[in-house]
């Protein structure tokens, strides 16, 4: 693990709060919004908003291929549904994904999804921006592609933090 001192943690802690925490995902709101089970898979895989907006972390894929795979998922809609583990729901997006979606997308859709059926991570997934940031401060993770929240140091360990707000923590931190 890189020397951090826990007051240094702790400011990175404070500044993540300060001007991340309560920001407003307007695709996770859309996706929550939805009526049907069907229309929040095809609002997530569409990575969009209310006004047609895509995520700023999809925004290099072309609306084709994100509405394409939103066709994917719909189709193993009754499977989706039973799923009852995040990492369970992370495994059939991320089967069914093609050349074009990416690490993150396939976590994205799956955080929308899971949020949408009240389904959330249990432990913190490593796409290309949390495992730059998480090797800055854990050191070199190998193949590793998840970590637990009880594989930070102290400060991370606070009932204040949720994974989703370590895992932006180490992409702001990359």
């Amino acid at each position: 693990m890189r020397n951090y001192d826990n007051n240094e943690i702790e400011k990175i802690i404070k500044n993540f709060k300060e001007t991340f925490e309560n920001q407003i995902d307007s695709q996770m709101d859309f996706c929550l919004a939805q009526s049907t089970l069907k229309k929040a898979i095809e609002i997530a895989a569409k990575s969009i908003d209310e006004t047609g907006k895509v995520h700023f972390h999809q925004r290099r894929i072309a609306k084709s291929e994100l509405a394409d795979f939103a066709d994917v998922l719909l189709r193993v809609e009754d499977k989706i549904l039973t799923v009852n583990t995040f990492d369970g729901l992370y495994k059939i997006i991320n089967g069914l994904r093609n050349k074009v979606i990416s690490d993150l997308t396939v976590y994205d859709t799956a955080l929308r999804i899971g949020n949408y059926l009240k389904i959330f991570p249990e432990k913190i997934y490593l796409q290309t921006g949390t495992r730059v940031g998480a090797e800055v401060l854990l050191g070199n993770l190998g193949d590793r592609k998840t970590l637990l929240k009880s594989d930070f140091p102290e400060p991370f360990q606070s009932d204040e933090l949720s994974l989703f707000d370590i895992e932006n923590i180490l992409y702001q931190n990359k």
